[in-house]
């Protein structure tokens, strides 16, 4: 049976993929290329009962490859590369989502959960944390036209309300502590003339995107040195 469908571009060649969730007994989520032909198919580990809840698909670390990011009834989200291998999961979540809400070009992944939603880098490491009703339907859009996307919570539970989130993700925290230090500058710097192709580049450092980290990279970061999350 097949609880949640999805259809993206995941390896960046123009062919989209569908992407078709289940529960365990159904062997778990199954990619599909245009064609109708089984890529890959990812199935939990034995003795798991779970049933996907929600799926979508974006490139979270701008590599030109797109995630598939899972919720399921376990409430244990998982993000998978474009060939089916796990990046990272974490805990709480059962609907998923995820948008550049900062507008710096990288898209958080939002998850809905057990009476909040959270927000998480494109590395799993969780950002921020607001309140709402259990089994949140999720979505990010710019509503007021600032440059920034706010998170709109709408709770599937009769009574409660729908809730709208403004807030900032930190940019330049790259070792994701809360605050921009002299260790986040270091790692942009650390990367210099590192180009796109290469072994020591990593799209998370070119800030600017022009497929390379050079001086303009570190001091962007450099100029959000002492800001901190809260």
């Amino acid at each position: 049976m097949v609880y949640d469908i999805y259809a993206a571009d995941l390896e960046g060649d123009e062919y989209k993929e569908v992407i078709a969730a289940g529960s365990s007994g159904d062997k778990g989520l199954f990619v599909l290329g245009y064609d109708g032909t089984l890529k890959w198919n990812y199935q939990w580990e034995d003795g798991v009962e779970i049933c996907v809840t929600d799926v979508y698909a974006a490139d979270l670390d701008g590599d030109g490859f797109k995630e598939v990011i899972v919720g399921s009834n376990t409430w244990e989200p998982r993000v998978l590369s474009y060939d089916g291998t796990v990046k990272w999961s974490s805990i709480s979540v059962r609907t998923v989502y995820a948008a550049d809400l900062d507008g710096y070009g990288y898209k958080e992944v939002i998850g809905g959960g057990v009476g909040y939603v959270y927000v998480y880098n494109y590395a799993g490491v969780q950002r921020w944390r607001g309140d709402c009703g259990d089994f949140c339907a999720i979505y990010a859009a710019d509503l007021d036209g600032d440059g920034f996307k706010e998170i709109i919570a709408a709770p599937r539970i009769r009574g409660d309300t729908v809730k709208v989130f403004g807030i900032s993700v930190l940019f330049g925290d790259f070792d994701c502590d809360g605050e921009v230090t002299v260790a986040d500058i270091t790692r942009v710097a650390s990367r210099w003339r590192a180009r796109e192709g290469g072994p020591d580049y990593a799209p998370c450092y070119d800030v600017d995107h022009d497929g390379d980290v050079d001086i303009v990279d570190i001091m962007k970061v450099a100029a959000h040195w002492g800001d901190t999350w809260e």
